[in-house]
C-alpha cells in the first residue's frame, strides 16, 4: 500500500536529525583532529620543503608577496580539507557539524568587545608592573621605515594571525573537536572545558619557539587558556562558530595593530617639530 506522505515526512526529517546528531566519537574525533594539526604543522611543510626547495616554483613563492600569501593559505586550509574529508566518509552535513551557522541575535558585537578586552588585559598586566611596552614597536617601525617599506607592512603580513587562525582553528577546536567530544559522556560542558586545555596546549610549541622563559611561558599559555574558555562560552551559548571567529580575530588583531599604533606614536613625537 502507498505510505502516507506525513509519515514519509516524518521519517525523511528524522533520518535528517540522526545524520546531525551523529559524529565520529571521543576518540575517533581525538585522532581526526590530531592527524589534521600534524599535517599542518609538520608533514605538509616537510613535503612541501622536500618537493620545492632549490627549485624556481619555490624561489617565486619566497620572493613574490601574492605566491607567498597564497601559500600560507594553502598551508592552512590543507587541515580543514582533511576534516571535511572525514565528514565526507559519514556523509554528515558540514555546516552543522562545523557550527558554520548563524549565530543566535546579540552575540557578535559582545564577542568583539571581549576579544578586545581579554587582549588588551594582557596588555594591562606588564604595563602596570613596568615593563616596557614601546622599545620592541619603535624598533619595527623604525626598521620598516629604513627598509622603504610601508608602515602598515607588518600589519598586513600578520594576517595568518587574524584571518587564517580565527577560521581554521576555530573550525578545527570548536567545530570539529566540539562536535565529536560533546555528543560523547563528556557532555557540552566537558567538550567546554577540555577542548580550552586542548587548545592552550596545542600552543605550546609557540612559547618554546618564542624562547620564553618560564615565568612568560606560563603567562602565555594562561592567556590562551582564558582565550579558549572564552571562545567554547561563545560557541556554547551561540550555538554557532561565528561569534567564536569574531573574538578570535579581534583576539589576534591587537598585537600588530598595537605595535603599529605605538610606533607611529612615539616615533612621530620623537621626529616632530
Amino acid at each position: 500500500m502507498f505510505q502516507d506522505p506525513s509519515v514519509e515526512g516524518r521519517e525523511a526529517r528524522q533520518s535528517a536529525t540522526d545524520r546531525v546528531n551523529n559524529t565520529w566519537g571521543f576518540w575517533a574525533t581525538a585522532a581526526w583532529v590530531a592527524a589534521a594539526l600534524v599535517l599542518k604543522d609538520d608533514l605538509f611543510p616537510r613535503f612541501e620543503h622536500a618537493l620545492l626547495d632549490h627549485t624556481a616554483v619555490g624561489g617565486a613563492i619566497s620572493n613574490h608577496l601574492a605566491l607567498g600569501a597564497l601559500n600560507t593559505a594553502l598551508v592552512w586550509l590543507v587541515p580543514i580539507l582533511l576534516l571535511l574529508v572525514a565528514l565526507r566518509i559519514r556523509q554528515w552535513p558540514t555546516r552543522k557539524y562545523f557550527a558554520w551557522v548563524a549565530p543566535r541575535p546579540g552575540f557578535i558585537v559582545p564577542a568583539l568587545a571581549a576579544g578586545v578586552a581579554l587582549q588588551l588585559a594582557g596588555y594591562a598586566i606588564p604595563y602596570l608592573a613596568g615593563a616596557d611596552m614601546t622599545a620592541s614597536a619603535v624598533e619595527q617601525y623604525r626598521s620598516t621605515q629604513n627598509a622603504g617599506n610601508p608602515v602598515w607592512l607588518p600589519l598586513f603580513l600578520s594576517w595568518p594571525a587574524y584571518i587564517a587562525a580565527p577560521l581554521v582553528e576555530e573550525s578545527i577546536f570548536r567545530g570539529f573537536l566540539w562536535r565529536g567530544w560533546q555528543s560523547s559522556p563528556l557532555g557540552v560542558r566537558g567538550a567546554w572545558i577540555l577542548s580550552s586545555f586542548v587548545f592552550a596546549a596545542y600552543h605550546i610549541p609557540k612559547a618554546i619557539d618564542m624562547g620564553l622563559d618560564g615565568p612568560n611561558a606560563t603567562i602565555l599559555l594562561s592567556e590562551d587558556l582564558l582565550l579558549g574558555f572564552l571562545l567554547g562560552w561563545l560557541r556554547w551559548h551561540a550555538a554557532s562558530l561565528v561569534p567564536s571567529i569574531a573574538a578570535h580575530f579581534a583576539y589576534n588583531v591587537i598585537p600588530p595593530l598595537v605595535t603599529l599604533l605605538i610606533g607611529a606614536i612615539v616615533v612621530g613625537h620623537l621626529t616632530g617639530p
